[in-house]
């Protein structure tokens, strides 16, 4: 099997081979070359019921692929009508063929057993355990137990306790948002829905670096992407700049991020009339490919808040424009030589005395180094 090299780090193919994946603290390493791995995620939340409805879904997977995504994210409870799939009496084959079939295309599934919450606890055990008796022994699959919990106050550590996790890499589902960045339960990993105001949500995927928890968290459901705006309950954006700003930055902090569309809500990918979703999309895939997997494993550093020029320490980039607000860059470093940096607002700046910098190319709609959101690789003394 022949791996990429970037630099002296190891680097993974577009088309990511199925290997085991473990938590190595803050980033996940696959336990074969022990590459860090980046959960590149997509929210297809229906696609099991389009699977049991006899659709191909070969689209759909050639999107992926050709969109870097490594990762979908399923809820398996739901057939997008009235019907529950759980009370199939094929659930448990069909459940299996579906991940074969992910397995084939060399994508890692995130399955929710529960999203509803208003079955008997009894019930949720055994919809929980017919999960994870399904995937076991599969190293493409995590489990996130339950869907957004604070909304009815879930005792997800009761169904954690009352199921066989059977090996998977499983999460709560319990947000740092709610819990605290330091104190978060967790399991194998942790989920984070991270506020969606459009104001701060360009550069609010920075404050997983803060969430010092001891395992991989996911950007899981960030600010969603449609054709239309929305504030408020189910919010969604058509600013790309803000879009790739928000995911650049989980590039550098989080062990992986998910793109979270409207379409994708809808178990599918984005139609021919969804121009701007498909565009979005495509420009965060392409950031995706420029900027490497391993750049989570790196040091936080940080441009200066306030207007002195010249501060922020180690950080590659000296801003001199003095009219931004607080957060005008960051950064993921590997001392002593490399460094990649976003810098999320347009922004007059130079580089650091000692420090040469390399364009890591533009995605689509967004010019190169020297606008924003900017991310390029800083190197010391070549």
């Amino acid at each position: 099997m022949n791996l990429l090299l970037f630099g002296d780090k190891t680097v993974r193919p577009s088309v990511d081979p199925i290997l085991p994946i473990r938590a190595d603290g803050r980033v996940w390493r696959d336990t074969v070359f022990n590459a860090v791995w980046y959960w590149r995620g997509y929210s297809w939340f229906r696609a099991f019921g389009r699977f049991l409805a006899g659709e191909t879904l070969t689209a759909d997977l050639s999107w992926f692929h050709a969109h870097r995504v490594n990762t979908v994210r399923v809820w398996p409870s739901q057939d997008g009508g009235a019907n529950r799939t759980y009370d199939r009496p094929d659930f448990d084959e069909r459940l299996s063929q579906f991940v074969a079939l992910l397995t084939q295309w060399s994508l890692y599934v995130e399955f929710t057993p529960i999203t509803e919450y208003h079955r008997p606890f009894d019930e949720d055990v055994r919809t929980a355990q017919r999960v994870y008796d399904v995937v076991q022994g599969r190293p493409n699959v995590f489990v996130e137990l339950v869907n957004e919990p604070r909304n009815v106050n879930y005792d997800v550590f009761r169904l954690a306790g009352a199921v066989n996790r059977r090996g998977v890499l499983s999460a709560y589902g319990y947000d740092p948002i709610d819990w605290g960045y330091t104190t978060c339960p967790r399991l194998d990993y942790v989920t984070t829905h991270l506020p969606r105001d459009l104001e701060h949500y360009y550069r609010n995927s920075k404050d997983i670096e803060e969430m010092h928890l001891g395992c991989p968290v996911i950007d899981d459901e960030p600010l969603g992407i449609a054709e239309y705006d929305k504030v408020g309950s189910g919010a969604r954006s058509t600013d790309q700049l803000s879009h790739v700003s928000h995911f650049g930055i989980a590039r550098l902090y989080a062990a992986g991020a998910t793109i979270h569309s409207q379409a994708g809500l809808e178990g599918r990918v984005p139609g021919a009339n969804e121009r701007t979703t498909e565009r979005i999309c495509s420009a965060i895939s392409d950031m995706w490919h420029v900027v490497p997997d391993y750049t989570p494993a790196g040091d936080y550093v940080r441009a200066p808040g306030g207007h002195t020029a010249g501060d922020g320490g180690d950080f590659a980039v000296v801003v001199t424009r003095d009219d931004l607000e607080d957060g005008r860059g960051y950064g993921s470093s590997f001392p002593p030589a490399e460094q990649f940096v976003v810098l999320p607002q347009s922004a007059k700046y130079q580089l650091r005395p000692g420090f040469v910098a390399v364009p890591r190319g533009s995605w689509t709609g967004v010019k190169p180094i020297g606008s924003n959101p900017g991310i390029y690789r800083a190197f010391i003394g070549e």
